[in-house]
């Protein structure tokens, strides 16, 4: 997980990876996310890439930064 910084110091940006379960007890794999840091603190989650052409566009999104 990352996060990036504003110009003003304060955290804009959350993007990350997680590992769930199914209901059979697998893992289903890695998905990136991507979220804002709202004004009080709160992250807000923006997207999650559960498909293939979804994670490449979160993934983009994480990399180009806030």
């Amino acid at each position: 997980m990352t996060a990036r910084k504003s110009r003003d110091g304060s955290y804009s940006q959350v993007c990350g990876e997680f590992n769930s379960k199914n209901s059979y007890g697998g893992y289903v794999g890695y998905v990136p996310f991507f979220a804002f840091v709202t004004d009080e603190n709160v992250v807000a989650m923006k997207m999650v890439g559960d498909e293939d052409s979804t994670a490449t566009v979160v993934r983009e999104r994480c990399r180009k930064g806030p």
